[in-house]
């Protein structure tokens, strides 16, 4: 009976599609999509009476409300900060409600620990733990532990190693063109910090294995791919249709490719083959990660997502905003050459590349303006309600909310503590550090601080890699700086940036003129 029902079912669904249309068979997939949507439930609650921006009419659905934020999220975030800038608002994406807070709520919501309102939590669900296999994602204290114990105490080591792989990179993936040339700049320095990053975080030889550096590169699209696919459908959902993308299993292959490299450190360890502390992989295996090869490599690509692509992203909108002011390229080419008069070149006996970046002060102010201009996520920090949370005015956040804070009020509103804050001003920092009654330990990239720029986050649950991360950019970009001309191909500026939900996004396609410096001026070639 069984076997006939599915039969007859077949035939029925074949005969329609044979006959449906293309109208129709888009028809039926939305009705599909809509009935999908009435079943789900509330994806999570919200705070009592804060209004839903983004909503334009009375009777519209609620997935159409959560596209919009898709494509519309600057503007609705903006909208509603406008409106509401003293309350709390809501916004619908496509993987539930975030309450949009007040900054008057940010100290005291940076002073509850992870148990009552959770970082890990909120970002958990945005990539599909149960579906991807990384449950330990949740509750595991392992990775950020890791970072705040050994990698920024050891920042100086660390640095030097990856300054080493950058020199051994950069003439293999940035042209020497003696006049202008386009090039993909953008691939050039994914490239280089992706080595860079994975010679500090898993050693030789997976910083030399051309395979990994591409995987490590890729395994951020590919995830994110999978989520952005299924996060418009009821999370029953999410089971059933990870496994018809192509995406996650190549995502699930990176993580086992990840796997083997984490398996043959630990066979080259055994037999002597590698010095017993050359990266973070051999701090993991030395602290539980030899117990489950596959959770080490699987952690060895979440912190490839982590720190690869902002860093990356970091480093390219710098540049770009570079050339978009290119008054720039004189002072901070002066600001390198001084430090290193001063300090020694990084690289010769004796010099401290930690030092030696610390002075860069101007480089620190433009990058710390450039961060702010362009965070990588506009709604931050993020964090989920554990229990129910009353706050000092009495204002209830209930367990399971998700909230976030806006950092388009650091580039629009912060006119109590920033002048002229819609206005790109590289040494705004390095004025406000030198000026008078200034703080020459403040307005650093690497701070927190809610006055003026919260790109990594704010309270204890901040970016721990958020000195590696900006050590890294400065690195890079000096010894760009001092060796290549960059410039906007003719005709060309600064291009406007793209959005998915709250996250930025840089055109793969935007190139940038490039030469030897020195050289003599010629035509741009392609």
């Amino acid at each position: 009976m069984i076997v006939e029902t599915l039969h007859i079912t077949k035939a029925l669904v074949m005969d329609i599609l044979d006959k449906a249309s293309l109208p129709h068979l888009i028809f039926l997939l939305i009705s599909a999509y809509w009935i999908l949507c009435q079943f789900a439930p509330n994806r999570n609650p919200t705070l009592p009476g804060a209004p839903i921006v983004g909503k334009r009419l009375w009777l519209e659905p609620t997935f159409l409300q959560r596209w919009r934020f898709v494509f519309h999220a600057r503007d609705i975030l903006s909208d509603g900060y406008a409106k509401y800038k003293d309350k709390p608002f809501v916004v619908r994406k496509l993987n539930g409600d975030v309450t949009i807070m007040p900054m008057r709520y940010l100290t005291e919501t940076r002073l509850l620990p992870e148990s009552v309102l959770s970082f890990k939590f909120a970002l958990s669900k945005f990539f599909l733990p149960e579906q991807m296999n990384l449950n330990w994602i949740k509750t595991s204290e392992r990775d950020p532990n890791m970072l705040k114990m050994k990698l920024t105490p050891e920042i100086s080591r660390f640095i030097e190693m990856t300054r080493q792989e950058m020199e051994q990179t950069l003439p293999t993936t940035m042209p020497k063109p003696t006049s202008w040339t386009v090039v993909d700049v953008q691939s050039a320095i994914r490239t280089i910090i992706a080595r860079m990053t994975t010679r500090a975080f898993m050693g030789h030889p997976a910083c030399d294995d051309p395979e990994w550096v591409k995987m490590s590169i890729d395994f951020t699209p590919q995830l994110l791919s999978t989520v952005f696919a299924v996060s418009p459908f009821p999370a029953w959902t999410h089971s059933i249709l990870t496994r018809l993308l192509p995406s996650r299993y190549r995502t699930l292959q990176r993580m086992r490719y990840c796997s083997e490299l984490v398996a043959a450190r630990i066979e080259a360890r055994r037999g002597g083959k590698t010095p017993p502390d050359d990266c973070l992989l051999d701090y993991m295996l030395d602290h539980g990660g030899a117990d489950d090869v596959y959770e080490t490599g699987q952690r060895q690509c979440m912190l490839a997502l982590a720190s690869n692509h902002t860093t990356a992203a970091a480093a390219i909108n710098f540049l770009f905003d570079l050339c978009a002011h290119p008054e720039y390229f004189s002072i901070l080419r002066d600001e390198i050459a001084s430090v290193t008069a001063a300090h020694g070149r990084p690289g010769s006996p004796g010099v401290d590349v930690k030092t030696w970046l610390h002075a860069l002060e101007k480089m620190d102010s433009f990058l710390t303006e450039s961060l702010r201009h362009t965070p990588a996520i506009l709604t931050i920090p993020q964090r989920q309600a554990m229990r129910d949370i009353v706050l000092q005015d009495g204002t209830l956040i209930p367990a399971g909310a998700r909230i976030a804070f806006p950092s388009y009020w650091h580039t629009h509103e912060a006119k109590p503590t920033l002048r002229d804050p819609d206005v790109f001003d590289g040494l705004r920092y390095y004025k406000l550090r030198r000026g008078e009654g200034g703080d020459p330990m403040r307005y650093r990239s690497v701070q927190v601080d809610a006055d003026h720029m919260m790109a990594f986050g704010y309270g204890s649950q901040a970016c721990p890699g958020r000195h590696f991360a900006t050590s890294q950019v400065k690195l890079l970009v000096a010894r760009l700086l001092e060796e290549w001309d960059f410039a906007w191909p003719d005709g060309l500026e600064k291009p406007d940036i793209g959005y998915f939900e709250e996250n930025t996004l840089l055109d793969p396609g935007h190139k940038l003129k490039v030469r030897l410096r020195g050289a003599e001026p010629g035509h741009e070639t392609h």
